[in-house]
């Protein structure tokens, strides 16, 4: 009653305007706009009686999100806010602010059952109202925490947007926060639980998937001890049924069916799980028990004759309740709280996941990057440095450059950083001022750009740094590499000034060995492994292609350091269970064991995830949990956390020792992985392992080939560069890389009296399939003096200089002559009856005949290619 009527009729006019569009259907051309769901003008309205100095365009915006449609149909919706007298409601934020916030502790009836649980009473105030709106809600039993607490910022944005969250939840539904990645949604989330007085311990985050099933985000099957399947709760089940706060992450990766499954949940709180059991709100439940004179305490109702059935009331998933047939009704825990996260939609239809059937479930929060002035205190605050100021004159040069309709396409997913790699360029050059360029290229995985894509990056590079590919300081490092070091002296690794301690009560058979050779590539790219874990980091992504090495330089270095190692290896058919548990025969049984996951987890040991770009997304995205918000869920129910409550022997604590190395390909053709950097490679620290330059790749070679001529070496080497720069510039597909070197180089150590085109066969072959790769790889080591095809039986110049020590030539090939078969004889005989529709026999005979053949061998035959 108290909302303006002005207000009121700007809201209504608004849902009428865009009905009109949406009926326009195809006679106005692009696209249209979601209908406006009939509860969104009432929200607004109920939203703006509770607070009257909200913008009504803002509080219509959190019903209606319609700057999250396509750009046209966007643009529209904002041009009819403005005709109505709406302007400048996107953009504004929350005109209130947060002054006061109490704990208010239970109160108990006459039966000691509460009257009222544990709530937070919040007061919200603003400078154009004279009095606070006071809003009490259920919390999670602490005290309640409105700021930010170390090491995370307070920045007005955020301030803005968490005070919005609290008036949904004022208003009994559930916040979505959308926004770009790595711009603080997961830090906002942990900020709302912290104000409604969540304790770590009751935070549960479901991090979801394309191919998750509406039972997935509830229950999932499992097996115990005996081989008996159970049905386990998810992450939302627990929540749901303990008074927790549950963090949906990856929202926009679920399909439309799935998100509808949330749909009685979000509105009504009733829900209908996979096992028959029935949750509803708790007042509701209540009223039941009322009816069927159920005993206080009562946690669960059999369902069909009401027969009442007293079960802990300390019940977290349902366990205590007998399992049968019967259908049971238990409560929702009037505690239970979701928020959501995802990404923005994109511009194409199949990137729009919101749909007219999701809007009404949550109401929206945008969370757009950080201002340049928030960005700059925040970066300030956490890692002063007088180059602050050129980092985030980079940043906005290269997020405003990315051409319009790119934002999430797989050229351009390095150009826009976000805040957690702004952190770590920040944190990296307050040690390191000289390297920004080369941090920046490593972050973005400029290597990996496109090369039209890459040269426009390395413009704007030179524009605002200064310094392009090729330039002085480049070349400055290549000479620096050539002077780096591994050495260990007094317990300490040091690695071209960086340092580390080396570990001293480490098990030695946990500690690997591999055989390793100290080239400058290498080392300089230990050093910065080095100074990233120096500075703090924990979890380092090793990105490259085949073949270049990242195995042999991470268990060297914790050769060097003696770190324990843990290593597992994914692939397409990793599941979360079988990367959490492993299952293994003892005695016959069949026993679970902790994967060396949680054993690294547990022991604080290193884990060595190899193949990480293989696994499915969602496994992908239990590791993102892991690594950035401390938590995962065990396939047998229990939780590792990063702050486990005491006493609680279903939670496994994260060691302060524990760190994780992530191995993967690059994406797309030819190693056919997912988008491991696109999904969650900013929660990592970064490293492009490629191929050794020339002069660090012969130095290899020799150390695994010392009795090869050098010459022969560098021949081949180049001839290798040029085929990797063909594979840059496309006209190879396959990128030859040093483990191919190192077996042809280990080949002709072992049998020097074979050629170099011999021994490059053996790598080779699989590419005469393919006629232009052929083509190319003859003309690429004939332009260096290795013939790839040699006739046999004699020897070429340049075959004599890259025979490795003078032998002779290989014995000739071996063919045979051809023969007719001899004629066939009648081995058996069947017959066969068929019967049609029509009453007759048709016979038909089969004959199966013996054939024997012979072939003599002919010495020195050469073989001929094919004409035509």
């Amino acid at each position: 009653p108290d909302v303006p009527t002005t207000a009121l009729e700007a809201l209504t006019a608004f849902a009428d305007a865009v009905a009109q569009m949406v009926s326009a259907g195809l006679a106005v051309p692009g696209p249209k706009p979601w209908p406006v769901p009939e509860s969104a003008v009432s929200l607004a309205c109920e939203a703006l009686q509770n607070f009257p100095a909200e913008h009504p365009a803002r509080l219509l915006h959190r019903a209606y999100p319609h700057a999250l449609l396509p750009t046209e149909a966007s643009k529209a919706c904002s041009e009819a806010l403005i005709m109505l007298g709406l302007r400048g409601g996107d953009e504004a934020s929350s005109a209130y602010h947060i002054t006061a916030a109490k704990l208010i502790e239970p109160q108990f009836g006459e039966n000691l059952e509460p009257r009222q649980s544990t709530s937070v009473s919040l007061s919200f105030s603003t400078e154009q109202a004279p009095h606070p709106v006071g809003v009490q809600l259920p919390c999670g039993g602490l005290p309640p925490q409105i700021k930010a607490i170390a090491p995370m910022v307070d920045t007005p944005s955020q301030n803005a947007i968490l005070v919005e969250a609290l008036q949904l939840a004022a208003q009994g539904r559930t916040a979505c926060l959308v926004g770009p990645a790595g711009e603080g949604k997961t830090v906002l989330a942990k900020r709302f639980a912290a104000a409604l007085g969540y304790p770590p311990a009751k935070v549960y985050t479901l991090h979801v998937y394309k191919d998750m099933t509406s039972r997935d985000l509830f229950q999932r099957r499992s097996t115990n001890e005996g081989g008996e399947t159970r049905w386990e709760p998810s992450p939302l089940l627990t929540a749901l049924l303990d008074g927790g706060l549950c963090v949906l992450d990856g929202l926009q990766r679920l399909r439309p069916d799935t998100l509808a499954a949330l749909q009685s949940l979000c509105s009504d709180k009733d829900l209908d799980l996979p096992d028959g059991t029935r949750l509803c709100r708790h007042d509701r439940f209540r009223s039941a028990c009322s009816a069927s004179s159920a005993a206080p305490g009562t946690t669960a109702l059999a369902l069909g004759n009401l027969c009442t059935t007293s079960v802990s009331g300390n019940s977290q998933d349902g366990s205590d309740v007998p399992e049968s047939s019967q259908r049971w009704l238990r409560p929702v825990h009037p505690r239970f709280r979701l928020v959501a996260l995802a990404l923005p939609p994109g511009q194409k239809p199949a990137e729009q996941w919101i749909t007219a059937e999701v809007i009404p479930l949550f109401g929206w929060l945008m969370v757009p990057p950080l201002a340049s002035g928030e960005r700059a205190a925040l970066l300030a605050a956490r890692c002063p440095s007088p180059d602050l100021p050129t980092i985030l004159r980079l940043s906005s040069r290269l997020r405003s450059s990315i051409p319009r309709g790119s934002e999430t396409s797989a050229s351009h997913a390095g150009w826009s950083l976000s805040l957690r790699q702004l952190l770590r360029l920040g944190r990296r050059v307050v040690q390191h001022p000289s390297s920004l360029a080369s941090d920046v290229r490593r972050l973005s995985l400029a290597s990996f750009m496109p090369s039209d894509t890459r040269a426009s990056f390395e413009e704007i590079l030179s524009q605002e740094l200064g310094e392009a590919t090729g330039g002085p300081k480049e070349a400055a490092m290549e000479i620096e590499q050539l002077e780096l070091v591994a050495k260990v002296e007094s317990g300490i690794l040091d690695i071209g000034g960086a340092r580390l301690p080396v570990a001293t009560d480490a098990d030695p058979k946990l500690i690997p060995h591999t055989k390793f050779f100290d080239i400058p590539r290498h080392l300089l790219r230990l050093r910065e492994i080095v100074r990233d874990l120096s500075l703090g980091e924990k979890h380092i992504l090793l990105i490259g292609n085949q073949g270049t090495g990242k195995n042999k330089l991470v268990d060297h270095l914790l050769e060097l350091l003696r770190w324990e190692r843990e290593y597992i290896q994914l692939h397409r058919d990793t599941t979360v269970s079988s990367l959490t548990v492993q299952a293994s025969l003892l005695d016959g049984r069949v026993v679970w064991e902790d994967s060396p996951l949680v054993q690294a987890v547990r022991f604080g040991r290193t884990l060595v995830i190899d193949e990480a770009d293989k696994a499915p997304l969602e496994v992908v995205c239990i590791l993102k949990g892991l690594v950035e918000d401390g938590e995962m869920t065990l396939a047998d129910g229990r939780r590792i956390l990063r702050e486990p409550e005491p006493g609680d022997e279903k939670t496994i604590a994260i060691h302060p020792k524990f760190k994780m190395f992530l191995l993967a390909n690059r994406p797309g053709f030819p190693f056919q992985g997912n988008d491991l950097f696109r999904e969650t490679g900013d929660v990592y620290s970064s490293h492009v392992i490629e191929n050794p330059d020339l002069h660090s790749e012969v130095q290899l070679l020799r150390g695994y080939a010392p009795d090869v001529d050098q010459s022969v070496l560098q021949r081949l080497s180049s001839a290798f560069t040029e085929l990797r720069r063909q594979v840059d510039e496309g006209l190879l597909a396959y990128p030859y890389s040093t483990r191919e070197l190192v077996n042809v180089s280990k080949h002709l150590q072992q049998f020097p009296a074979q050629s170099v085109g011999e021994a490059l066969r053996d790598i080779l072959d699989f590419d005469r399939h393919d006629e232009h790769a052929l083509k190319t790889l003859r003309e690429v080591l004939l332009r260096w003096g290795i013939p790839l095809d040699a006739p046999t039986g004699a020897s070429t110049e340049s075959e004599e200089s890259l025979r490795p020590s003078g032998g002779v030539v290989a014995a000739s090939v071996e063919t045979a002559i051809e023969r007719r078969l001899s004629a066939p004889e009648l081995a058996e005989q069947w017959l066969l009856q068929r019967v049609d529709l029509v009453p007759k026999v048709m016979p038909l005979k089969i004959e199966a005949r013996n054939c024997t053949y012979m072939l003599d061998v002919r010495k020195g035959q050469k073989l001929e290619a094919p004409q035509g």
